[in-house]
């Protein structure tokens, strides 16, 4: 019989295996995991966790001129994704300079990754909600 606690270990086990990481920038899902209390009282959700992560992921930023040329000239020497990123979300030229852009690209990637794991991550989810229903 799993307990609640190997259950929360289960479900950490299984999110520590999904890596969401692009040119040096990383965010450890782990750490947006419901914690035990949560799994006790039913209070976890995949699409509130995802939600969560997305959010982190919005808030990534690159600072530093350096560091902002680097990840463009490795990643979109040209600037035609950042700058077709920077157009969907309603940035105004004036606005953009080279650290906004490549924090762009690093977000469009980061969401990417994340997109691509949702299933595994709902499947963690729904393991854990199956078998605290049964």
């Amino acid at each position: 019989m799993n307990t609640v606690e190997n259950l929360h270990q289960e479900l950490t086990d299984s999110l520590s295996r999904i890596k969401l990481s692009f040119a040096g920038y990383e965010v450890d899902i782990v750490d947006f995991a419901p914690d035990l209390s949560d799994l006790k009282e039913g209070n976890f959700c995949a699409d509130e966790f995802i939600d969560s992560i997305e959010r982190e992921i919005m808030h990534t930023q690159v600072i530093y001129y350096h560091n902002a040329m680097e990840i463009l000239s490795n990643h979109d020497q040209s600037l035609r994704i950042s700058l077709e990123i920077a157009m969907y979300h309603e940035y105004k030229i004036q606005d953009l300079n080279s650290e906004l852009l490549a924090s762009l690209i690093i977000q469009e990637a980061l969401q990417t990754q994340l997109h691509a794991s949702s299933d595994d991550i709902i499947q963690a989810f729904d393991h854990v909600r199956l078998t605290l229903s049964n």
